[in-house]
């Protein structure tokens, strides 16, 4: 018998290979972040500035290794002298629509292909003889 723990590392392995295979046919056009914080300290608002960018940048990072970037994202940062957050985020994705016809037909078959499995294993489909 599975622990509950290996359960759900082989349901997350299983999204992230459906969610990579989805994500494949689109892509990105046009991406511009723009963000800054302000605090009245000066040194620490040069720190916090500094994580921001480093945040932009592992974001686009870890999002340019599903979706494909077809330009250069453009990235700001913003720093204020006041106690405030700000944040801006412009992104044009492109997609072709016989792909996103495939990517709902493999939803639907995966949806009602694991109802069919769950009606087997509890002991067949109802009014059939067995």
């Amino acid at each position: 018998m599975k622990t509950k723990f290996l359960i759900v590392k082989e349901k997350i392995h299983h999204l992230k290979h459906c969610a990579a295979g989805t994500l494949k046919g689109f892509s990105i056009d046009s991406f511009h972040v723009s963000a800054g914080a302000g605090l009245e300290r000066p040194d620490w608002n040069a720190w916090l500035n500094g994580g921001l960018a480093i945040t932009q940048a592992l974001f686009v990072q870890q999002l340019s290794r599903v979706i494909r970037l077809n330009t250069l994202p453009q990235f700001s940062i913003k720093p204020g002298t006041l106690k405030h957050f700000s944040a801006d985020l412009s992104c044009i994705i492109s997609v072709s629509a016989g792909h996103l016809i495939r990517a709902g037909m493999m939803l639907l078959i995966r949806r009602f292909g694991s109802r069919l499995k769950k009606r087997k294993k509890a002991g067949g489909f109802v009014g059939a003889s067995n």
